[in-house]
C-alpha cells in the first residue's frame, strides 16, 4: 500500500522542498564566496531565526484570548439566547418551486412536536403572490 498526499500537503511539500533547496543553494554561496566560518554562522542565524518564530508562535497560543469588545446597544437586541425550534425563512407565499417545497417541509414540521416559525420572504416576487400560508405561525 502507498502512502498518498492530498493535493493540499503535496503543494505544501514541494513549496518547502523549494524553500530548503534555496537555502542551501545561499548557504553554499556563502560557503564558496566566504568560507566554512561565514557559512556555519548564517546557517546558525536562518536555524535561530525559525526557532524564533516558533517560540514566539507557541507563546501566543498560550496567552488567553483578547477580552471581547462590548456589544453596541443597537444589536444587543440580537444577543439574546435563541428560542428551542425552527424558523423557517423563505418564499412561503410565492407561486415558486422554492415556495413550494418550503410549505411541504413547513406541513411536515406541522405534524410533530417540534416548536416553530415561519418567516415569509416576499422580496422580487410580488407578482407571484398567492397569499398567506399559516399566518398565526408568522414571526415578523
Amino acid at each position: 500500500m502507498g502512502f498518498v498526499l492530498s493535493a493540499d500537503r503535496l503543494a505544501a511539500t514541494r513549496a518547502l522542498s523549494r524553500r530548503i533547496a534555496q537555502r542551501l543553494a545561499h548557504l553554499r554561496a556563502v560557503r564558496e564566496r566566504e568560507g566554512w566560518p561565514a557559512a556555519l554562522l548564517t546557517l546558525s542565524r536562518l536555524a535561530w531565526r525559525s526557532a524564533a518564530f516558533r517560540l514566539r508562535a507557541l507563546a501566543a497560543l498560550r496567552r488567553p484570548p483578547a477580552p471581547r469588545a462590548a456589544m453596541p446597544a443597537d444589536r444587543q437586541v440580537l444577543a439574546r439566547p435563541p428560542e428551542p425550534g425552527v424558523l423557517f425563512i423563505g418564499y412561503v407565499e410565492a407561486s415558486l418551486g422554492l415556495g413550494q417545497s418550503l410549505r411541504g417541509l413547513i406541513r411536515a414540521a406541522a405534524g410533530t412536536r417540534i416548536p416553530f416559525a415561519i418567516h415569509p420572504y416576499d422580496r422580487n416576487v410580488e407578482s407571484r403572490r398567492i397569499g398567506a400560508f399559516e399566518p398565526e405561525r408568522y414571526d415578523r
